[in-house]
């Protein structure tokens, strides 16, 4: 052991390929789009909501 070189040891590569790179952000670009999807579609329901029960309440004091 005393006069012979170390041996090296193999290292794996830490670097992500281009392949799964791409599925990487694929994963991450949907998941945003279905985040962002869901909020806009609560802020819109919440609009129409509001749209709705304003329209009822015209039509309760046009039609008595």
């Amino acid at each position: 052991m005393m006069g012979r070189p170390a041996t090296e040891i193999p290292h794996k590569d830490h670097t992500v390929s281009p392949g799964k790179f791409s599925n990487y952000l694929i994963i991450v670009y949907t998941a945003i789009m279905l985040i962002l999807g869901y909020i806009v579609y609560r802020d819109i329901s919440k609009r129409i909501s509001r749209i709705e029960s304003k329209v009822l309440a015209i039509e309760k004091k046009l039609n008595p």
